[in-house]
């Protein structure tokens, strides 16, 4: 059987924390998130429900990056 590599430990953190740190982080600053998530929400997310959606977005495709870095190493 061949060894599976191992990760660094910093980068498993990272990847392993740096999606849910960007969640409560867009959740709070929706607003430095919206050019980029904006064109994938419809135009009636707006007011005080607009942060969970675009942290919900954000956490989606930090999800998907980490689990690529991940499969990839």
């Amino acid at each position: 059987m061949t060894k599976k590599p191992q990760l660094n430990p910093l980068l498993k953190l990272a990847l392993e924390m740096g999606p849910l740190i960007l969640f409560f982080f867009a959740n709070a600053r929706p607003a430095l998130f919206m050019p980029l998530v904006g064109p994938l929400l419809p135009e009636a997310v707006s007011g005080e429900k607009a942060g969970i959606f675009v942290a919900t977005a954000v956490f989606m495709v930090a999800i998907f990056a980490s689990l690529a870095v991940v499969l990839l190493r």
